[in-house]
């Protein structure tokens, strides 16, 4: 996403500018403080209205759109925090990656990056399905052998991969170090 939008949230016990914080764009929140159900804020309307959030661990793998008062709300009467720590962002040195490494990720973004752009619609549950099967298409019909035969659950993987990892370009990276046995190379 482009530029991060912004809405002052007010901390219990204050009001006064001092005692805001913001919010924005890319920020986890734990919604039950003590369970882990941590939700990443994907995007927020120009009037700061409504949030679109993602679920870092559980079932449901997709973006939810929620009034951004019920956020707010939460965060104000302390029922839900702000995780200054972020689990999920994927921080790397790109001097010490692996040139395959970054061709996969490269091959990722230039699928998805259409999708991710294309904000509200790719949080609704009716045109996302059309928006990926549209740049499926687009990437089957290239000449372009390193994107030509992708399927539509691999975009799937890579937009869950993006919106929980921290929406960078490096949330895209592939999870080699995850692979095999412990204590296994």
């Amino acid at each position: 996403p482009g530029a991060c939008l912004v809405w002052p949230v007010a901390i219990a016990g204050g009001g006064s500018m001092s005692e805001n914080m913001m919010l924005k764009v890319g920020d986890v929140i734990d919604l039950a403080p003590g369970s882990n159900k941590l939700v990443r804020i994907v995007w927020l309307t120009q009037d700061q209205a409504t949030a679109a959030i993602f679920p870092l661990q559980g079932a449901c793998p997709f973006p939810e759109l929620v009034h951004a008062e019920v956020l707010a709300a939460g965060l104000r009467s302390r029922e839900m925090h702000l995780v200054t720590d972020d689990p999920h962002r994927v921080l790397v040195q790109e001097d010490s990656l692996k040139d395959s490494h970054k061709q996969r990720r490269d091959r990722a973004w230039k699928l998805i990056k259409p999708l991710v752009e294309d904000v509200p619609s790719i949080f609704s549950a009716n045109r996302r399905g059309a928006l990926i099967e549209a740049v499926v298409t687009e990437a089957r019909d290239s000449d372009d052998s390193k994107i030509n035969r992708v399927t539509v659950a691999q975009i799937y993987v890579y937009l869950r991969r993006y919106w929980q990892r921290g929406m960078t370009v490096n949330a895209l990276l592939p999870d080699y170090s995850r692979c095999g046995g412990k204590g296994k190379i």
